[in-house]
């Protein structure tokens, strides 16, 4: 199979959006832009309150407590 007839196929079987995705996908890897939009942080860097936001407690005792209190249904309500 030529590279012509193997482009083809790939493309009638996964679609021209996905073919564009991927090809985007490894054009970005190729020239580090993501990298840059998304840089490596160290855990020791992200608080509490950036991950958990607004919604529970920033102290790490009392938000342990608090989604011991609000755990979601297991199985049933």
């Amino acid at each position: 199979m030529n590279r012509a007839r193997k482009a083809f196929e790939i493309l009638r079987h996964l679609g021209p959006r996905v073919v564009w995705l991927r090809a985007r996908g490894y054009f970005d890897k190729a020239t580090g832009a993501t990298r840059r939009h998304n840089p490596l942080r160290t855990w020791e860097s992200v608080t509490l309150a950036e991950m958990v936001g607004d919604q529970a407690p920033h102290d790490p005792a009392a938000f342990a407590a608090h989604k011991r209190a609000h755990l979601p249904a297991f199985l049933f309500p």
